[in-house]
This record gives structure tokens, C-alpha cells and sequence, in this order.
């Protein structure tokens, strides 16, 4: 980095300079929007994803006293 760089950490844990910032949001929303088209056109050709059985979640139940 040059001498007036000042350094940031990336989400991926690596330092970049700060102004390198602006352009991997940028990619990373710009992504985030390419996948929610592509799950738009998936489920236009497809249908909708089917939905899988919910899991039965177990609620402790006091047994009565004898």
C-alpha cells in the first residue's frame, strides 16, 4: 500500500485498502441481485420451490402424579 493508504478489514478477513471498499459492495449487492433474479427465473420456468414438512418440535409435557 502506498503511504496515505489507509487499510480496512474485508469481510473475507484479508486488509484492503479502504477505497477498494466501495467497489466490492458494490459487487457484493450486485451479486446479491443477479442471484435474486436468478431465483426469479427459476421459479417463472420451474414453479415455486416446493416446501418440505415442517420438523415437529417437542413441547415437554408434566405427566400427572400418581
Amino acid at each position: 500500500p502506498s503511504k496515505g493508504t489507509i487499510l480496512g478489514k474485508s469481510s473475507l478477513g484479508s486488509c484492503v485498502p479502504v477505497r477498494s471498499f466501495a467497489l466490492m459492495d458494490y459487487i457484493e449487492k450486485a451479486l446479491e441481485k443477479l442471484s435474486e433474479w436468478v431465483d426469479r427465473v427459476l421459479e417463472a420456468l420451474f414453479g415455486p420451490e416446493p416446501q418440505g414438512e415442517h420438523d415437529l418440535i417437542p413441547i415437554p409435557v408434566e405427566e400427572p402424579r400418581r
